[in-house]
């Protein structure tokens, strides 16, 4: 007859999601499409902190954490890649990588930022890979002798 009501909420957190990932696919599809004829380069690389963005609007409005945390890490890679590759830094290669890896630790560390205000308890867990990232992407972005500063840094 009819169904329970925590079936039927999972019904609609279902519905919802699969909702999202479709304004996602499309908004992607659709950036994507517009590049090829207006063709800037830059909105390809675009379409990923976009779709963390729209993550972390929907995970601000449902108060789901699993989309704060899909939309934390997506932002932040996103523009860290953008910054990586934009032509605004005149920097080598491995120092914009560190300049990468230390925006996407702040992604990281924005989960357990977020944690503290949308969860009932806080998600410590990640901090370890933020303090990875971060201590990773400083050895590559303010060290002179940042492959051996990498290594020194895996080896202890």
């Amino acid at each position: 007859m009819n169904a329970r009501p925590s079936e039927q909420s999972t019904r609609i957190k279902n519905r919802r999601t699969t909702f999202i990932a479709g304004i996602l696919l499309v908004g992607v599809g659709a950036m994507l499409f517009l590049d090829q004829y207006i063709d800037t380069g830059w909105l390809p690389m675009a379409a990923i902190p976009v779709s963390g963005f729209v993550l972390l609007f929907e995970g601000h409005r449902t108060r789901q954490f699993g989309f704060l945390i899909a939309g934390s890490l997506l932002f932040t890679s996103g523009i860290g890649v953008i910054t990586a590759f934009s032509s605004y830094f005149e920097l080598d290669f491995l120092r914009r990588l560190g300049m990468a890896l230390l925006i996407f630790g702040i992604g990281w560390l924005g989960i357990t930022m977020l944690s503290s205000y949308y969860s009932p308890r806080i998600h410590w867990w990640a901090l370890v890979p933020a303090a990875v990232f971060l201590s990773v992407g400083g050895c590559f972005l303010f060290s002179a002798a940042s492959l051996l500063d990498f290594s020194l840094f895996t080896l202890t």
